[in-house]
């Protein structure tokens, strides 16, 4: 999906919540910084084990995850989209051999002349405890270190961080993967997100409606006390 972002700034905000499926969030502050357009992708499910293309895990057709990702990477790589974010479970068993194949295609991207953002998901890494076969969090961020982590250098806490993609904003990307696989954001990563939060004038973020948007109705409040104004805009 692709939004036009306008007359947003400061803060841009990608968070995979709970489940890793997560929405764009953005953050304005005082004055326009202009228009950023951002491609997003989530869920690829890639697994180097299952390249069947009829093979299915649950309702998951994880053998088609490969062509599914093909065909998204050629049509955002034709659009005007200035950045890509990939907001979590880029494979479905967080093995080192998907992994390399996803950033591998991801690569297609930046050649293409988008930039491209990414952060783990539950099914990434090792700590979630859902796949004992994944990579960690600091091996992703060194697998991926093209697409995010290597950019934000020092500006970042744990697997999350910030980068500047374009003049007037920023963009944080906040790992939410926890070891009861439902999601959490570490300590240390809230303390560090938060005052880049603050930092900003408030917070605008664009979700789905359910479950996303639901969620961010009960977070309002919650971020309220920490002196962050959240503003919810629903998109389908």
């Amino acid at each position: 999906m692709k939004k036009n972002l306008k007359k947003l700034t400061s803060v841009v905000l990608a968070a995979g919540m709970l489940t890793s499926v997560a929405a764009v969030g953005l953050s304005a502050a005082a004055a326009e910084a202009g228009v950023l357009k951002v491609a997003s992708i989530s869920d690829i499910q890639y697994s180097s084990a299952h390249t069947d293309s009829s093979y299915v895990d649950g309702d998951l057709l994880i053998g088609q995850s490969a062509a599914m990702l093909d065909a998204a990477i050629e049509s955002i790589s034709a659009s005007d989209a200035d950045i890509v974010v990939v907001t979590g479970d880029l494979t479905a068993d967080g093995t080192q051999a998907s992994h390399n194949y996803v950033a591998g295609q991801l690569a297609e991207l930046e050649t293409a002349g988008k930039q491209v953002y990414v952060i783990p998901g539950d099914k990434d890494v090792s700590e979630s405890g859902v796949n004992t076969g994944a990579i960690t969090k600091a091996q992703f961020a060194t697998t991926y270190a093209d697409f995010g982590y290597t950019e934000a250098g020092a500006n970042k806490s744990g697997a999350s961080y910030m980068v500047a993609p374009k003049a007037g904003f920023n963009l944080i990307m906040l790992d939410t993967v926890a070891a009861d696989g439902m999601g959490a954001v570490p300590a240390a990563d809230l303390t560090w997100a938060t005052a880049a939060a603050q930092a900003a004038s408030g917070v605008t973020v664009a979700a789905s409606p359910t479950p996303h948007a639901e969620i961010l109705k009960v977070a309002k409040d919650i971020l309220a006390a920490r002196d962050i104004t959240l503003e919810i805009t629903e998109f389908t």
